[in-house]
């Protein structure tokens, strides 16, 4: 019995563990900062190109919930869901990262695509996982999200300046509530790395 309780405690403090927090995979960092004193910066609005939910792709994710919900003889609201939260979470992100840069002395300025960045620094975030989690009385699976951050130098188009995977974890009650906590945290760990990179001494 004694085991039985150290086991499920264990399991309780591996979940909290792992299921908050943010860390980064570089592909491509310079050393020492190439962007230090950047002055101006364009901050593009968060994509999903290539989004995959757990194994499957976000468009037939969402079949899969329609197509359960028609067998019942009910509406899948699914798609509409997720559009309104993309779109929040889309809004977050850009949101955090402007206003880190600002508090810098970084002239900013939000495009709503890659192409209408003209001049200085563009940051690009991609966000191309998502493991939505779950949450039962029984037995809780945390959410996981990854996005792609490149930072591109608008008068040098192509291979990026930075390129790096930043990867979120977080436990909760509904998904919406999971990934938007994986994407805040992501958010404010990008933003902050990325003030230092500029400030940097």
């Amino acid at each position: 019995m004694k085991l039985a309780r150290l086991s499920v405690l264990m399991i309780g403090i591996s979940f909290l563990l792992t299921a908050c927090g943010s860390s980064f995979t570089f592909v491509r960092r310079p050393e020492p900062s190439s962007i230090k004193g950047a002055k101006k910066v364009a901050v593009v609005a968060m994509t999903y190109e290539g989004l995959m939910i757990g194994k499957k792709s976000f468009d037939q994710y969402i079949k899969e919930k329609e197509d359960k919900a028609a067998e019942k003889g009910k509406e899948s609201k699914a798609d509409e869901k997720w559009d309104t939260n993309m779109d929040k979470w889309q809004k977050d992100m850009t949101a955090a990262i402007s206003s880190e840069l600002k508090n810098a002395g970084v002239d900013v300025v939000e495009v709503p695509n890659l192409s209408a960045a003209t001049e200085g620094v563009i940051i690009q975030v991609n966000v191309e996982f998502i493991e939505p989690g779950f949450y039962t009385y029984v037995i809780n699976n945390p959410s996981q999200t990854r996005v792609r951050v490149k930072v591109i130098d608008a008068t040098k188009p192509g291979d990026p300046i930075y390129e790096f995977l930043g990867v979120s974890s977080h436990g909760g009650y509904t998904t919406g509530g999971r990934i938007g906590m994986d994407i805040s945290s992501l958010a404010n760990q990008i933003a902050k790395f990325l003030r230092g990179e500029i400030s940097a001494a």
